[in-house]
């Protein structure tokens, strides 16, 4: 039985601050499944076609689906009759599989060295799939699929450490659009007017 290694990629689906005043108040997940269920196809690069197929939902977040290209391109095969190998035009297809979990944003994409040498390079695919789909080119949403970092040298360093004494973790919004313009600059011609 073949081994498939996955990488973990975290799924964003990220809405415009300014939203218009017709677009649809769906949820992450929903938009998510929206995307998969839509077995989106493009024109990517190089000649290729991308395409999502053979969706299989396991329950209502947990699914499977393929992303593959075909691609028209020239195979060796050989001939019976003549004995001889000859050049035919053939569509080649190439394919990956991944799991996903819509409810938390996951996506686990398989290691395929045909598509692609590194799973980011395959993320990308899927991303610019996801940015072909209708609910997120009419609302203006901005998809980002990112690595899910593997924790087992942080862990291990943990485990390995003789105490650990403290350990913190912050989380923040985003930075102020320009803060050094609006907030700092004022301030400081404020502070020097005032002495």
């Amino acid at each position: 039985m073949a081994i498939i290694a996955y990488s973990l990629f975290r799924v964003k689906l990220i809405r415009p601050r300014q939203r218009s005043f017709f677009s649809d108040n769906l949820a992450p997940q929903e938009l998510m499944d929206h995307c998969i269920d839509a077995k989106l196809s493009a024109k990517i690069r190089g000649g290729s076609e991308w395409h999502i197929g053979n969706v299989t939902r396991f329950d209502d977040s947990l699914g499977y689906f393929r992303v593959g290209k075909t691609r028209d391109d020239e195979v060796t095969v050989f001939d019976e009759e003549s004995g001889d190998f000859v050049e035919e035009d053939a569509e080649t297809i190439a394919y990956s599989h991944c799991v996903f979990d819509s409810r938390i944003g996951v996506l686990g994409l398989a290691r395929n060295f045909q598509l692609a040498p590194q799973a980011q390079t395959l993320a990308n695919v899927v991303t610019r799939l996801f940015e072909t789909a209708d609910l997120v080119m009419n609302n203006g949403i901005t998809v980002e699929i990112a690595p899910i970092p593997d924790p087992d040298d942080f862990l291990t360093i943990v485990r390995g450490a003789y105490q650990v004494q403290r350990f913190t973790a912050s989380f923040t919004g985003p930075n102020p659009f320009d803060a050094d313009e609006y907030f700092q600059k004022p301030l400081s011609a404020f502070c020097q007017a005032i002495g």
